[in-house]
């Protein structure tokens, strides 16, 4: 048996994805802030399996809508940089991939995305982070 700790700890990975989506930790709060708002007010997210699926998918429709954030400062910032310059939506496949968070189909389903053209925005995402950064 579980405790609603374990079931709940996917919220670290959240806080992970929204600094990787936004590039900056201060906008990646309010990011999460307002998308467990959103969660808490919903009445079919008591499972957590189910929930963990709203608040990523909500999280990755959520930061479409923000403006461009700052030059990295802290350190999770200068970490995430990398990754937060990929293109959408191969941006979150690859970082959610690698997490280990979600199978194939279910990312293609939270993403919003066929299971053919999500491989083929992984190829391009794993291929432009391949690339050596000038920077």
């Amino acid at each position: 048996m579980s405790s609603a700790t374990d079931e709940w700890s996917f919220l670290d990975d959240a806080w992970r994805f929204a600094v990787v989506l936004t590039g900056h930790e201060e906008t990646a709060l309010k990011l999460v802030e307002s998308s467990l708002e959103k969660l808490a007010r919903r009445t079919d997210a008591a499972d957590p399996v189910r929930a963990k699926r709203i608040l990523f998918s909500t999280l990755y429709r959520a930061h479409r809508a923000l403006p461009s954030s700052p030059a990295p400062v802290t350190p999770a910032e200068t970490a995430a940089a990398k990754f937060h310059r990929l293109a959408e939506p191969g941006r979150s496949a690859w970082v959610l991939l690698s997490m280990g968070l979600f199978a194939g189909e279910e990312l293609a389903g939270l993403l919003g995305e066929s299971p053919a053209d999500l491989a083929a925005y992984l190829g391009d995402a794993r291929r432009s982070f391949s690339v050596e950064d000038p920077g």
